[in-house]
């Protein structure tokens, strides 16, 4: 019943290097909000082991303790910009939150300003750009591929460890 604007920084959907699976949480979340058959649709897999994979070839298979969905980020959050459009909420896709207080939003293309006047703010700033002192940057990289044909188990995701760093594999 609430009057809804979601502010993106960037256009959504898109792909994005994290994010190809839906924790037991998730799933939970979904459920709650009535979008469970929506999301049904894409055809999740159901992850239920975490297989972890040492730099030195030695492994240990971890069962989950709640089942997880491994699905296409790009398509979830295509699903999901539909359910908040469908549900009535307000999207302004690319934007920039520049202020909290007062909320002031610069729409990317045209740099336009706009003030809101919310009555809540639900803020989710991954990258900390509204903090007084915004976080150094680091040295990671993200590099996502899609493949076909891969012989690994259909109900796991796996993590490998190389050298200070992990690559998943998810199907």
């Amino acid at each position: 019943g609430a009057d809804v604007t979601l502010v993106e920084q960037h256009r959504f959907p898109r792909d994005k290097v994290c994010g190809e699976s839906l924790s037991a949480l998730g799933v939970e979340v979904i459920s709650g909000l009535n979008l469970t058959q929506r999301l049904s649709l894409l055809g999740p897999t159901e992850l239920r082991t975490t297989i972890l994979h040492a730099s030195d070839g030695r492994h240990l298979a971890c069962p989950l303790p709640r089942p997880m969905w491994g699905l296409s980020r790009y398509a979830m959050d295509t699903t999901l910009l539909h359910a908040a459009r469908d549900a009535g909420a307000r999207l302004l896709q690319p934007a920039r939150c520049e202020s909290l207080y007062p909320l002031t939003v610069r729409h990317r293309e045209t740099n336009r300003l706009e003030a809101l006047s919310p009555s809540w703010i639900i803020l989710a700033d991954g990258k900390g750009a509204l903090l007084p002192h915004r976080a150094r940057a680091t040295a990671d990289l993200g590099i996502k591929a899609h493949f076909e044909h891969v012989t690994a188990p259909r109900d796991a995701v796996e993590l490998f460890g190389v050298q200070g760093h992990y690559v998943g594999l998810g199907p």
